[in-house]
């Protein structure tokens, strides 16, 4: 704002953005915020968590944002949080309203990865209502995405097994 006080009151600025273009600019800001907050969200290590600050505006952000709240759900459900299924279902709600395609394939990668996570620890009645979104909106096999999920969770049980062998012996 300082940079273009300066020009303007130098005369530099002759012409001045139309409405159409300023309200772009919201947009184009919006969109910065959520990838800015998902990849913030995405990025945190396992056995770490997000500050309580960016926690709080990325809920926040998240009532409007479907793929925010599928990184928020996975995340959740690293962390055995209950706020799983909320977010689970802000997805559901977000993603089958979405009007845009290419939105939808430009998420499909991780739709399909937080999805298997996401079920290994919603409730029953949460994944009934998000397995017909994910089929309808991303050509997610509900059946094939079940059995990554149950061979995922064999697997995380093998390991724990595994790891409390190796602390007795």
């Amino acid at each position: 704002p300082q940079f273009v006080e300066y020009l303007d009151s130098h005369g530099f600025l002759k012409k001045r953005l139309r409405a159409s273009l300023a309200s772009s600019d919201r947009r184009m800001r919006d969109t910065f915020d959520e990838a800015w907050f998902y990849v913030m969200v995405q990025d945190v290590p396992d056995d770490e968590t997000l500050s309580p600050a960016i926690e709080r505006e990325a809920l926040v952000r998240a009532r409007s944002s479907w793929p925010l709240s599928l990184i928020l759900a996975q995340y959740y459900q690293l962390r055995n949080d209950p706020r799983v299924d909320d977010l689970a279902r802000q997805f559901a709600d977000g993603a089958a309203a979405e009007p845009d395609t290419g939105r939808l394939a430009k998420f499909y990668d991780d739709v399909n990865d937080a999805a298997v996570d996401i079920m290994m620890h919603c409730r029953p009645h949460v994944e009934a209502l998000i397995m017909p979104v994910l089929a309808d909106r991303f050509l997610v096999d509900g059946a094939e995405l079940r059995r990554r999920a149950q061979k995922k969770v064999e697997r995380s049980v093998r390991s724990t097994k595994t790891g409390k062998d190796k602390v007795r012996t």
